[in-house]
């Protein structure tokens, strides 16, 4: 669904995040997902261990979507992958 929103919507890039625990230790992880596609040109992920330091993990992982955003919307790139690193289609 978020893909079809970003193609209606004519969004370039979609953001997905998710955060698994084991025991005490969190895995947290964003992907940046080209919605034509669907393919992941960027991920970033980041550990924390124990509950208390979740929010650091979460302030650099937002750091690095903040990034993507300016790279994207200062028009550097109407390709998401191209902004990576990675070769357009």
């Amino acid at each position: 669904m978020g893909r079809e929103n970003c193609q209606r919507e004519n969004v370039r890039a979609l953001v997905t995040s998710n955060i698994t625990r084991t025991g005490v230790e969190y895995a947290l992880l964003e992907e940046l997902i080209d919605p034509q596609s669907g393919d992941t040109v960027r991920s970033h992920s980041e550990q924390s261990y124990g509950e208390g330091h979740i929010l650091g993990a979460l302030d650099l992982i937002a750091a690095d979507i903040r990034r993507c955003r300016l790279l994207i919307t200062d028009g550097q790139s109407s390709h998401p992958a191209s902004v990576w690193g990675f070769p357009a289609d």
